[in-house]
């Protein structure tokens, strides 16, 4: 009888292990990977919210040529309309300011612009929020506090810190030293002549030769695909993913640590990384938009590195 309860015991034990065996002797869980693009907030969602609180003032605007009224959101706001609105170098304003055409000078201060045609903000200037129905330039060493929205393009100059999120329904151009969270464009761009830091090379037990082509690739440490190399499907990694020069992948690229996307890699699907994720030059990620970059680490562009869509960076984004 103890021998009996002894290989009772035994099976019990071996019992949640056998379903293991089962899928490592045929795997049934290693298909592509499904992820729904659709399952996403608004990512222009801070802008959309603003203009339609401005609905009613943009009604009075398109008959009067000069105005200025409150208006009570958390606080009781003041508002001046200007078809050609100006705010003087190193002028400190208070409210929302409207206009066809707003212009922010150097060091100036403000709380939040609208503009139905363009807003330019100079260098040096603090901005809550802006908006534009048309284009938006953002200069130099600008700093955003909250947000910044355009339906048009939008370029921002070097060393300016954006706030929380940062969104273009067209090109979202970065220049060299910008920072921010969350960036959404298409495509987000960065430009910069500064070189990417590259990290280092992992210790992986898999590598990829050049120019070979794969279908899903699952590999359960770190893995080093070389020059050219393609994925037809996608690719998940339990550890770093090293991807040199003109690799392609065609659909989604997962690892539960960092990143390297060398110059020129094209990534067709969304990249989820556990850790940090560096553009070098030309890398792009992204062909349909909304959930494409997301890390929980630090994300860095090199020069022409674009996404088209969402880059999120959880320990902040910035271009070299």
């Amino acid at each position: 009888m103890v021998w009996f309860e002894v290989l009772a015991f035994a099976l019990l034990l071996a019992l949640p292990a056998i379903p293991s065996m089962f899928e490592l002797r045929k795997p049934q869980d290693d298909g592509k990977l499904a992820i729904a693009d659709g399952y996403v907030r608004d990512p222009r969602f801070f802008g959309t919210s603003f203009r339609r609180m401005l609905a009613p003032l943009l009604v009075r605007a398109d008959g009067d040529e000069k105005f200025s009224t409150q208006i009570v959101w958390r606080d009781t706001e003041p508002i001046r309309f200007a078809p050609n609105l100006r705010v003087e170098d190193g002028e400190r304003v208070r409210g929302v300011l409207i206009g066809d055409d707003v212009r922010i000078g150097d060091r100036a201060g403000i709380r939040d612009a609208f503009g139905r045609d363009h807003v330019a903000v100079a260098d040096g200037a603090i901005v809550r929020t802006a908006a534009s129905d048309g284009t938006l330039t953002i200069g130099s060493d600008v700093r955003v506090l909250r947000w910044i929205d355009s339906e048009g393009d939008c370029v921002v100059g070097e060393g300016t810190v954006l706030g929380a999120s940062a969104s273009s329904a067209a090109l979202l151009e970065l220049n060299a030293g910008v920072r921010f969270e969350r960036a959404w464009g298409r495509p987000v761009l960065a430009s910069t002549p500064n070189t990417v830091p590259i990290p280092e090379r992992p210790d992986a037990k898999r590598s990829v030769e050049e120019n070979a082509v794969h279908e899903d690739l699952i590999e359960h440490r770190s893995i080093v695909l070389s020059a050219g190399a393609r994925v037809n499907g996608s690719l998940k990694v339990y550890g770093d993913a090293f991807l040199e020069s003109n690799v392609h992948v065609h659909g989604h690229l997962i690892a539960q640590g960092h990143v390297y996307l060398g110059p020129g890699v094209r990534i067709d699907g969304n990249v989820f990384a556990e850790g940090d994720v560096v553009f070098d030059d030309g890398a792009h990620v992204g062909a349909s938009g909304y959930k494409t970059v997301y890390c929980t680490g630090v994300a860095i562009l090199g020069n022409a590195a674009n996404v088209d869509g969402w880059i999120v960076a959880e320990g902040g984004g910035s271009v070299v």
